[in-house]
């Protein structure tokens, strides 16, 4: 029943697509330029993937590095095609884990829901400090303000949930079976104490036993920005702008924050971002139709990689367990 919906939401986003821009903009590229473009956005999804799997390693789950990527662009693809385009896709990377890479439901939840909430962190971070940044600029407004202190409260319930888990488990523990406690009578609901045990069990075990794997993802999570960082850098280029760090920090955040927004791929609201964000720095409007154009054009082929492997582990996902 979700195929017609995300055909439907397919079509409207790619009904938006600036085709006109698009062409043009792949005209001025050399074929140097699109194999570089190739290899960073490669780049990309591997130190994603690797993140996860040394996210999952601290767990004990032992997966392969390509069935980490065939999950995340899978995911990656739902998430594009329902409102929100950063969630959407986890119930179904969870069921992938767990039915096709026979990980245990707990574990399995337990290595998505580490990299989602180290995903999570981690952007809210960086985006918070160059939204300081910008705040001792000149492009600084009120609006700007408001933007840090969002961000910044957002930033410190997910640091205290953090905390909680660390800091706090054996307490975090007694709250979440005392809950447990009220379904007992029923069959399968009784399960959700069990559940929750060798939950907290995996997390304690992770944060002891696994603290380097946990510090390797921090690591690859600040590469993962440098990467995106990269990419942007390299389009500006393609279109021959010139910007100093202030004004590339600008069209950063303005692009992250756009994508915040529960609209399908952040169809309309990116572009909105780009051409207001091109529009207080004086930059020509066709600039920025070019960027929207190559943006999209990226996500078009991420979106068909993403689709490719969705249909694939749907596939496996039918074959019949033992």
């Amino acid at each position: 029943m979700l195929w017609p919906l995300a055909l439907l939401f397919a079509g409207w986003a790619l009904r938006q697509l600036p085709f006109a821009e698009i062409a043009h903009s792949i005209q001025a590229l050399t074929f140097y330029d699109c194999l570089l473009w190739l290899a960073l956005n490669l780049l990309i999804l591997f130190i994603a993937a690797l993140r996860w799997q040394a996210l999952a390693r601290s767990l004990g789950a032992g997966i392969q590095l390509h069935q980490l990527m065939q999950i995340r662009q899978a995911g990656s693809a739902v998430n594009f095609l329902t409102p929100g385009p950063q969630f959407g896709g986890e119930p179904l990377q969870v069921l992938w884990l767990h039915r096709v890479f026979k990980l245990p439901l707990q574990q399995a939840v337990l290595v998505l829901g580490l990299d989602r909430f180290c995903e999570t962190a981690i952007n809210l971070l960086v985006l918070l400090a160059l939204a300081l940044l910008l705040g001792l600029t000149t492009f600084a407004t009120q609006n700007w303000l408001q933007i840090v202190l969002m961000l910044a409260l957002v930033l410190m319930v997910l640091t205290a949930a953090a905390a909680l888990v660390l800091l706090q488990p054996r307490w975090l523990t007694t709250r979440f079976e005392a809950m447990a406690a009220r379904f007992n009578q029923y069959p399968k609901l009784s399960r959700i104490n069990n559940h929750w045990q060798q939950s907290s069990q995996l997390l304690r075990q992770a944060f002891s036993s696994g603290r380097s794997n946990m510090l390797w993802a921090l690591l690859l999570s600040l590469a993962l920005w440098a990467a995106l960082m990269a990419e942007l850098v390299l389009i500006l280029h393609f279109l021959g702008l010139s910007f100093s760090p202030d004004e590339f920090a600008l069209m950063l955040v303005s692009m992250r924050l756009s994508m915040l927004l529960p609209l399908p791929g952040g169809i309309g609201s990116v572009e909105a971002a780009l051409l207001w964000s091109f529009r207080l720095l004086h930059l020509p409007a066709t600039a920025a139709m070019g960027m929207i154009a190559l943006t999209r054009l990226r996500d078009v082929v991420v979106l068909s990689s993403g689709l490719a492997c969705l249909w694939r582990l749907l596939h496996l996902g039918k074959r019949p367990h033992p």
